[in-house]
């Protein structure tokens, strides 16, 4: 649905944007999409304590501080795989 109302490009979010300066969340940008529906963002198992992350988001799931479980491989991503795939 995001590529057909943004003339085909994918969307473009930050990598860790609980560490970036100027993040962009993947939920603000695919959320109007899916009514930003939490179980869209939050896989079961993200759960606090039980991945070890460095600072500031020690003990925090991923979830809880870049407001989804799921990796996103940030601005770029499509160029670096169609790259890749040459």
């Amino acid at each position: 649905m995001y590529r057909d109302a943004n003339g085909g490009t994918s969307p473009s979010a930050s990598y860790m944007p609980s560490v970036e300066p100027n993040p962009v969340f993947i939920v603000d940008v695919i959320g109007p999409y899916v009514d930003y529906s939490e179980h869209v963002f939050k896989c079961p198992s993200d759960v606090p304590r039980q991945t070890e992350r460095p600072p500031p988001n020690t003990g925090r799931s991923y979830f809880q501080t870049e407001r989804s479980s799921y990796h996103w491989p940030g601005e770029g991503w499509l160029e670096y795989g169609r790259f890749h795939r040459q």
